[in-house]
């Protein structure tokens, strides 16, 4: 919880390329519909964070759904960039031009 006055800093990878396309052997794929929110079950497992492997879940969310997400909280949102693929450090030549992630800078 932030006091008054405290910034809050999102970095994520933006919901339609980091949920909704791969890149296989060159060529783009969608995998789900922008706005799907059907539930990712995966295992998960990191050495000497956790003593036998469980099951994670990632739950898709619209960037409208992240953004009215801050606001509800009370935040006042003073910047957004999204950073295209291209600008990333691990960049996918298939998605060039894609939007890839995206920064928020918002206050309490």
């Amino acid at each position: 919880m932030l006091r008054a006055g405290g910034r809050l800093l999102l970095h994520e990878n933006h919901p339609l390329t980091g949920q909704c396309l791969i890149e296989e052997e060159g060529q783009l794929k969608v995998t789900q519909a922008y706005g799907d929110k059907t539930p990712e079950y995966y295992p998960f497992h990191i050495k000497d964070f956790v003593s036998k492997e469980r099951q994670a879940v990632e739950f898709s969310h619209t960037m409208a759904e992240i953004l009215n997400a801050i606001m509800q909280a009370g935040f006042i949102m003073e910047r957004m960039i999204e950073c295209n693929a291209d600008q990333a450090r691990f960049p996918l030549q298939g998605m060039a031009g894609l939007p890839h992630d995206f920064f928020v800078g918002a206050r309490k």
